[in-house]
């Protein structure tokens, strides 16, 4: 009963910002809202861009360890994978690309360890734009939050060795197999944490295209959108009773953007942006299940 009452949390949230969306165009007659197709395009490839940078910084990590996929493989793993994030737990994305990337001779604590580094990363930088693109509008005890979770996630990503070593103590005990010990080095992390900081940037841009797409007229900083992408993703990330960060993810955008939006408005764009990002993950997702049958037949 308690798994299922979590489970239906995040969807309630959802639930209410679309609620929010439709009452708004209903009470508005869709004042102010309108659809162009250029900045929307332009939108659609930077966060396709963007997709493919997790994937090449997902292999980068793989390389990194010895192991080199093919790119049309790697993508193919990464999206099918992806799918596991619609699932509660939050494990399933690691553990499907775990397994799939076995099938192609992938160590399991390689891909762990690739995975795993590209999540701390990924979450620090998230949380750190986020916070720096929105400091003027976070209140003191938000502000404080936001700034000892970075930190937090920051020395997680620092210690991410010993922890990694302890990981695969932990996992020789249960399976009484030993395992090579798998690091990254610093530069290497280094490298990580500044290309994911990049990809960051582009996502907050892309959401801002997006905006502007939607709402021609809105008074919106690109600083704002900047950060109310990545914190709002990332926070929907951490949220463990989310799946996909189904709910919170809306919800954060909705409290970011209010200010600059209006709640109604600011709950439209952020549903339309939860139907664009999971159609473009549905489209390469077809394609890596395209993909990975085509190899299997032959």
């Amino acid at each position: 009963m308690r798994k299922v009452l979590l489970s239906v949390i995040p969807i309630g949230l959802l639930a209410i910002v679309i609620w929010v969306a439709v009452r708004e165009c209903q009470a508005h007659e869709l004042t102010g809202l309108s659809f162009r197709p250029l900045p929307a395009a332009a939108a659609t490839a930077l966060m396709a861009i963007n997709f493919f940078a997790v994937v090449f910084i997902w292999r980068m990590n793989l390389a990194h360890l010895g192991h080199v996929l093919a790119l049309r493989v790697a993508i193919s793993i990464y999206f099918l994978s992806n799918a596991g994030r619609y699932i509660p737990g939050k494990i399933w994305q690691i553990a499907g690309a775990v397994a799939l990337a076995r099938r192609e001779g992938v160590p399991e604590e390689v891909t762990l360890s690739a995975s795993a580094a590209g999540l701390l990363a990924n979450i620090l930088t998230g949380l750190l734009i986020g916070t720096l693109a929105l400091w003027g509008q976070l209140t003191e005890s938000a502000l404080a939050l936001s700034l000892f979770i970075t930190l937090a996630v920051a020395t997680a990503v620092l210690l991410c060795t010993p922890l990694f070593s302890k990981m695969m103590a932990i996992h020789t005990l249960i399976t009484k197999r030993s395992v090579p010990r798998v690091h990254f080095s610093p530069a290497h992390m280094a490298l990580l944490t500044l290309l994911n900081a990049l990809r960051w940037l582009l996502c907050g841009l892309a959401f801002h295209l997006l905006i502007l797409a939607l709402v021609p007229d809105a008074e919106i900083s690109l600083l704002v959108s900047v950060g109310a992408y990545p914190a709002a993703y990332t926070l929907g990330l951490l949220a463990l009773i989310a799946p996909g960060g189904i709910g919170v993810r809306e919800g954060v955008l909705v409290l970011i953007l209010s200010d600059s939006l209006g709640a109604g408005m600011a709950a439209v764009v952020a549903a339309a942006a939860r139907v664009w990002t999971t159609a473009l993950e549905a489209l390469f997702t077809g394609w890596a299940v395209w993909h990975f049958h085509s190899r299997m037949r032959s």
